[in-house]
């Protein structure tokens, strides 16, 4: 996923975690996402938010802007998510097994 600003983020489902690559440098960041057992889509809001979906564990990840403390997403019903997508009014959507979407609108 590449953001507006350039920046490229890799959920990297081998080592649990998400990378950010900023653009114009070589050097990656691991974001503070903690607990994630099996990543699945990542993606990024108007605001530079990042999110990241567990499959294992049924749940969907934000991390503010400029924390480093992830919020767990109150979706219910969540089944092997794996991808992603926020829109420009702040509703995130999340797929998940059998082509279920979901969407949560966050105020």
């Amino acid at each position: 996923m590449v953001s507006d600003d350039g920046t490229v983020y890799v959920a990297d489902g081998g080592n649990n975690r998400v990378l950010a690559l900023a653009q114009g440098t070589r050097i990656q960041t691991t974001l503070p996402f903690t607990g994630l057992s099996d990543r699945g889509g990542v993606t990024v809001d108007s605001q530079g938010a990042v999110y990241v979906t567990d499959s294992a564990d049924n749940r969907a990840l934000k991390l503010p802007v400029g924390s480093s403390v992830q919020v767990i997403l109150p979706f219910s019903s969540l089944d092997y998510p794996w991808g992603l997508a926020v829109d420009n009014n702040g509703t995130v959507y999340v797929a998940g097994h059998n082509n279920k979407i979901l969407a949560l609108r966050l105020q």
